[in-house]
């Protein structure tokens, strides 16, 4: 019984000294020159990268802040539309130089971007029939914004919805009836828009007049 436990400590120990030798052998193979030479040029042009990026988004976040503080001079515009049209633009160029930025670092450090892009896509497609509704609001939405068919405190029509337009959302648009009610409609429910504050309103009446009347008076 003894003999068999020395044998399999011995085996055990062959095993770990074999494992440490080829760790060690592996060690030893490694250039650490060259790994760190790699390490210090990669992090350079990945911290070029990431400054330079910093400095885009400081531009044309500027630039969109600049664009709009001119159109907000206009009375002609309406300021909730513009904050909303603001809002979106600088989202938009954000996620586009945070997208660059993660393609650019994934690239430099040797990710194969591309296969994980195709691999992506296929949840993608998923992801996006589960969130088509979503999508369809938010682009709906945007352009009732710009085309400017609603500003806050008009009097409006939308199907069978009647009331003052409390909020201009991307996603959604809040109109309030006369009776108080609140009613929150997706946007891509809204279908037609009927404006009745732009513009003169006429109304016809019919009046009855007896023949004999004067109708010059």
């Amino acid at each position: 019984m003894q003999e068999t436990t020395t044998s399999t400590q011995l085996e055990l120990t062959k095993q770990t000294e074999k494992g440490i030798r080829v760790f060690q052998n592996f060690w030893d193979s490694l250039d650490w020159e060259k790994i760190l030479s790699t390490v210090i040029y990669k992090g350079m042009i990945i911290l070029l990268i990431l400054i330079i990026i910093f400095i885009l988004r400081k531009i044309i976040l500027n630039l969109i802040h600049r664009s709009f503080a001119n159109y907000r001079k206009k009375e002609t515009y309406s300021s909730s539309r513009l904050n909303t049209l603001e809002t979106v633009l600088k989202n938009f160029a954000q996620y586009f130089l945070f997208f660059i930025m993660i393609y650019s670092v994934l690239t430099i450090i040797g990710v194969p971007v591309g296969s994980l892009i195709a691999g992506a896509g296929i949840a993608g497609v998923a992801i996006g029939l589960g969130a088509q509704g979503f999508i369809n609001d938010v682009i709906t939405g945007f352009f009732i914004i710009y085309e400017r068919q609603l500003d806050v405190g008009d009097h409006v029509i939308l199907d069978s919805v009647e009331g003052i337009v409390e909020q201009v959302g991307l996603r959604t648009t809040q109109v309030k009836s006369f009776n108080g009610t609140m009613n929150y409609i997706p946007n891509r429910q809204i279908l037609i828009v009927s404006n009745l504050s732009r513009g003169n309103q006429q109304v016809i009446i019919d009046i009855r007049v007896n023949p004999d009347e004067d109708i010059e008076a």
